[in-house]
C-alpha cells in the first residue's frame, strides 16, 4: 500500500489531475478513475469523486492490483541501483508506461536486480516520465517508501534536471522562458553549450535546458515560443528542419536528487546520443562544402559562462 499526504501550497487541480504527479504507479486519468471505482484509491480513507480536489493534510492510500504484466526483454542501460532504486538511461521510441506492452516499465524486471526490501513493490516502477521520443535518465523506484519518497521531491521541485537539445538556429548564450502551460506556470532556463553551421538553418545549436517546473512537452513548446524548435520535433516544428527517420534531438542527460534512504544528494549523468554529434558533424560539412571559399571549423564552443546548475558530469552516489 502506497500512502501520501497532501502538502501545503499544494497546487489546486482535481484528483485525477493530482494523483498521476505524485504517485506515478497510476499513470493516468484513466488509472484514477478506474482506481476510485475499485476502491484501490482513497483520501482520508473513503472513497471520493473523481473531481475532488485534494487539499493539505488530505491522506491519500492506493493500494496496487495483485498481478505482474509480462515482461518485454528491451535492455537497457542501467547508470546506478540499489536495493531502493535504480536510475536507467531510456531509449527513445518507447513509452515509460501505461496500458500497452512495449514500455520502458515492463522492462524493468528485465534489467534490474530484484529487492529483498519489505516493502518492495511487485514490480519497479518510474518516478516520472519521459516523452516517447526523447530518451535520457530515468529514476525508477523498487520499493513502495522509495517511490513515495522520490515522488514527493519531484512534486516540490527539489530535482535537478538537465537535457540537451539541437535547435533550429544560433541562440543567445543563456535565456529563461517563463510561459504558462495549460493555464500553469512554467519556467524553463537554458544555456547555449554549442553552434554548428547548417545548411537547412544557417545555425544549429546546442543548448542544455534545465525545466523548474514539469508541464508537458514544456522543453520543446518553450523552445517553440522562442523561436528555436527542437530538431526532429514533427508535433511543434514546422520549420521544415524536422528530420524523418532521425528522431527527436531532445536527451535528458543529468539529474540530481536525494536518495530516500540515506537522504544524501546523488547526481548521475550520461552522454548525449550518439546522433547528437553525427548531426553536428554533418551539417557543418554540408555547409562548408557549399561554401568553400570559407574556412572550415568544427561545432564552436561558447566561452564560460555562469553554470545554470552545480550538476557535475560524472554520477556520484
Amino acid at each position: 500500500m502506497i500512502h501520501h499526504r497532501v502538502c501545503a501550497n499544494t497546487e489546486s487541480r482535481d484528483v485525477t489531475a493530482y494523483v498521476p504527479a505524485v504517485i506515478p504507479v497510476i499513470a493516468s486519468r484513466k488509472g484514477v478513475c478506474k482506481a476510485l471505482k475499485s476502491g484501490r484509491l482513497l483520501l482520508n480513507g473513503c472513497r471520493c469523486r473523481s473531481d475532488y480536489v485534494p487539499a493539505a493534510g488530505d491522506e491519500i492510500t492506493f493500494t496496487a492490483p495483485i498481478g505482474v504484466a509480462k515482461v518485454f526483454p528491451l535492455e537497457l542501460k542501467v547508470v546506478f541501483q540499489d536495493a531502493s532504486l535504480a536510475v536507467v538511461v531510456k531509449p527513445p521510441g518507447f513509452w515509460v508506461n501505461g496500458n500497452r506492452y512495449r514500455t520502458v516499465e515492463n522492462a524493468l524486471p528485465f534489467n534490474l536486480k530484484q529487492t529483498h526490501a519489505l516493502d518492495a513493490l511487485p514490480c519497479p516502477r518510474a518516478v516520472h516520465r519521459l516523452d516517447a521520443p526523447t530518451s535520457g535518465l530515468l529514476v525508477v523506484a523498487k520499493t513502495a517508501s522509495a517511490l513515495v519518497s522520490l515522488s514527493r521531491q519531484f512534486q516540490l521541485r527539489t530535482v535537478q534536471k538537465r537535457y540537451h537539445a539541437i535547435v533550429s538556429g544560433r541562440t543567445l548564450t543563456t535565456f529563461d522562458v517563463d510561459i504558462p502551460i495549460e493555464g500553469r506556470s512554467a519556467t524553463t532556463r537554458f544555456r547555449r553549450v554549442v553552434y554548428t553551421r547548417s545548411v537547412r538553418s544557417n545555425w544549429l545549436t546546442t543548448v542544455a535546458a534545465e525545466p523548474v517546473s514539469g508541464r508537458t512537452h514544456q522543453i520543446r513548446r518553450h523552445l517553440q515560443y522562442a523561436g528555436y524548435p527542437v530538431f526532429g520535433d514533427h508535433v511543434y516544428n514546422s520549420s521544415g528542419s524536422a528530420f524523418r527517420g532521425k528522431g527527436l534531438f531532445l536527451s535528458a542527460v543529468a539529474i540530481a536528487f536525494s536518495h530516500p534512504a540515506t537522504g544524501k544528494r546523488i547526481e548521475f549523468a550520461t552522454d548525449e546520443p550518439p546522433k547528437f554529434e553525427s548531426l553536428r558533424r554533418r551539417e557543418s560539412r554540408r555547409w562548408h562544402r557549399l561554401h568553400s571559399d570559407i574556412p572550415h571549423s568544427a561545432s564552436l564552443p561558447e566561452p564560460p559562462s555562469a553554470p545554470i546548475s552545480a550538476m557535475q558530469d560524472t554520477a556520484t552516489t
